[in-house]
């Protein structure tokens, strides 16, 4: 070869091996992007710039990329054609021979190599970068790709990209948990999310025989009472008769509504307390009975299964008791503790030093345990009866927001140096809980836990007795006598400046009692907006 045509075959040469390293990246690049992943990195939650882009360049390479045979011909067209062009011209430099070892080292190196090397990890930008080109080659190589490209698409069909079933989603979700993805926890809960709709209701119910029930013929006592808060059972099934015959569901909750002694007696009236019980046939996906639990139906519910017995027609028959806990426990594949569990309480805090029925004193927002009708008559008495509470003082509006932010005691009026009080944990309508303490959540300092008031002593809070009794020592003489129900408390400290009402009295709790409570910070917060 003269000098001459070396000096034109040199920048032929270096252009050739550029196309055949372009088509051979976009070859790897492009279609190493499948339509699903695509789809996913297009329907990604945008949180930070990196994931915008990555956004923007999929959207960018998606509608070329689902013409999947159309593409791959123009590129594999545009590969071969640059390397036997390539070939061509080496062969021409030296001989044949020493063409097709020098052609045959510059397209493995710069022609396939580096570029499939580069694409491999970067397709996503240079293909984005670059999908003006690619379209301006399909445009040239229409002609002869599209024929093919229609060949093939009704061959093999469409590309839909990378499907994963249920047990290749689990490898995966394993996989991110060893390479430090996923933690360990949110690899169990995605793993049983793929399993739930699998589950069977038999396999997570509580059988009837284990279950806690009451019998509706038996007198409900104290010591009844009690294990229902020792284990923590927010809601308890009611059975007359034989277990199989479950008339409904007793709240736990109830059981703050009056004083346990006038529950006692109250029990032989059992449609006060006994609530419906939904019933579900054993062969209802888990995920069904969930979207009801969540629509507010119940959050427990009788498992029954059909009997067919001989010539009889087939009638249900209850086998277990599930709750919406079991089902949440199912999902995220560990135990949780009740809202009213006393061991929940005991992990959240650390101050609880033993498991037992008897708290002291727990503090709850009163629209959380009490019903919309309890809150009217609370509210009609105050504006009737307390003068601070009156329509020239609070508008009926914020007197019943300040209601609802009161706090409800439940006192049971004992001592017990093995217990502290949990009087700083708030329970929230949602029954969550928090140690969040607001104006009307400032704990008594230095009195005694079943003292309400101490004469002599600042006090700065409200009280309305709703059941049980308190004592009052009263003067000098400590004359003593018993507040009740409705009985007010500290009415002079919503009047006051802060901390200056000094009662003349002390006020004592001695028995199970429930008390609404109105800080003065907190009257004065709606009072003023008046």
């Amino acid at each position: 070869m003269s000098d001459s045509d070396l000096y034109w075959s040199i920048p032929v040469i270096i252009v050739l091996i550029c196309i055949n390293s372009l088509f051979n990246g976009l070859t790897l690049g492009v279609l190493g992007l499948d339509n699903a992943t695509l789809q996913v990195l297009m329907e990604q939650e945008v949180k930070d710039e990196d994931s915008r882009k990555q956004a923007d360049n999929a959207r960018k390479i998606a509608p070329i990329r689902k013409r999947g045979n159309l593409l791959l011909c123009t590129l594999i067209i545009g590969t071969v054609g640059a390397g036997s062009a390539l070939s061509i011209v080496m062969s021409d430099i030296e001989g044949s021979l020493e063409g097709f070892f020098i052609s045959t080292s510059l397209i493995v190196i710069f022609g396939e190599i580096i570029p499939q090397a580069i694409c491999g990890r970067y397709g996503l930008i240079i293909g984005a970068k670059v999908v003006w080109l690619v379209r301006t080659l399909i445009v040239i190589e229409y002609i002869i790709a599209k024929p093919i490209s229609v060949v093939l698409d009704y061959l093999l069909g469409d590309d839909p990209g990378t499907k994963f079933t249920k047990a290749q989603m689990k490898a995966l979700f394993n996989i991110y948990e060893r390479e430090a993805r996923l933690n360990p926890e949110q690899q169990k809960i995605l793993t049983s999310a793929m399993d739930f709709s699998d589950t069977k209701l038999y396999s997570i119910m509580t059988p009837l025989d284990k279950a806690f029930m009451l019998n509706s013929a038996k007198t409900l006592n104290i010591e009844k009472i009690k294990k229902i808060y020792d284990k923590g059972y927010s809601r308890i099934p009611v059975y007359e008769g034989r277990r199989e015959n479950i008339i409904g569901v007793l709240m736990a909750k109830d059981l703050m509504f009056v004083s346990i002694d006038k529950f006692i007696k109250m029990w032989s009236s059992k449609c006060i307390f006994i609530r419906p019980i939904m019933t579900v046939n054993i062969e209802v996906p888990v995920e069904d009975l969930l979207k009801d639990f969540k629509a507010g139906k119940s959050h427990i519910a009788v498992v029954q299964e059909v009997v067919v017995d001989g010539g009889k027609d087939p009638y249900y028959s209850p086998v277990g008791i599930i709750t919406m806990e079991d089902i949440i426990e199912t999902l995220i594949q560990q135990e949780i503790e009740d809202e009213h569990d006393v061991n929940r309480l005991k992990a959240k805090t650390n101050k609880l030093h033993k498991v037992s029925s008897t708290v002291l004193f727990s503090i709850f927002p009163s629209k959380s345990v009490m019903t919309e009708t309890e809150l009217e008559v609370i509210k009609s008495f105050l504006v009737k009866s307390v003068e601070p509470f009156h329509p020239d003082r609070i508008s009926s509006k914020n007197l019943t927001k300040l209601i609802n932010k009161a706090r409800i005691l439940m006192m049971n009026g004992e001592e017990d140096e093995e217990i502290i009080s949990i009087e700083d944990i708030k329970y929230e309508s949602d029954n969550s809980v928090s140690h969040s303490m607001d104006g009307d959540q400032k704990p008594d300092d230095g009195l005694p836990r079943k003292i309400l008031c101490q004469k002599g002593m600042a006090c700065s809070f409200f009280y309305l007795i709703l059941s049980g009794q308190v004592e009052l020592t009263i003067g000098n003489e400590g004359i003593t006598s018993e507040a009740g129900p409705y009985h007010c408390l500290g009415v002079k400290a919503l009047n006051e400046p802060m901390n200056l009402y000094v009662p003349d009295y002390t006020a004592k709790v001695n028995k199970p009692t429930r008390i609404l409570r109105i800080s003065q910070q907190l009257y004065m917060k709606y009072a003023s907006r008046s």
